[in-house]
């Protein structure tokens, strides 16, 4: 077997890894109103991380030709909405920037304003991400994540 078929067979597992973390995360976050805010929000935390873990080692697996094109694939540990501010801002900027969607005149600033939430609901409404709000969250993230993996 050779070490392309070895990689993609690889590259499968991991993806289909990725798939059984989302499908069980959409089965974990039905659960019963009475569970608290704190214990869903730590779920979610837990499950973005794993799937940016899974995503990164899909990446590797693919000599990281993961990409789409511009800049290399974001790892988002967060949910990311107005005023924040850091490394995955710039990222996402980056990312929205290749896309055509992120079109300050100044590049990326690592500043999460207006400039950017109106970057991210242009490419949540072009990707069929609803409600396309520019909050960049678990639904956009997880786009994101599928959109990378068929790229590669």
């Amino acid at each position: 077997m050779n070490s392309k078929n070895k990689v993609f067979k690889k590259g499968v597992s991991v993806a289909l890894a990725i798939a059984t973390s989302l499908s069980l995360s959409a089965g974990a976050l039905v659960m019963p109103l009475a569970a608290s805010a704190d214990a869903t929000s730590d779920l979610i935390a837990s499950l973005q991380a794993q799937i940016s873990a899974l995503s990164a080692q899909l990446t590797a697996l693919s000599g990281g030709s993961m990409s789409s094109g511009s800049s290399a694939k974001c790892v988002f540990t967060k949910s990311l909405t107005m005023g924040m501010k850091g490394d995955d801002v710039t990222c996402l900027q980056n990312y929205l920037k290749g896309t055509g969607h992120f079109t300050y005149s100044g590049g990326a600033t690592g500043f999460f304003g207006g400039v950017t939430k109106s970057a991210v609901a242009a490419w949540q409404s072009a990707n069929g991400v609803s409600p396309a709000v520019g909050y960049f969250g678990p639904l956009s993230q997880a786009k994101y994540s599928s959109m990378m993996m068929v790229s590669g």
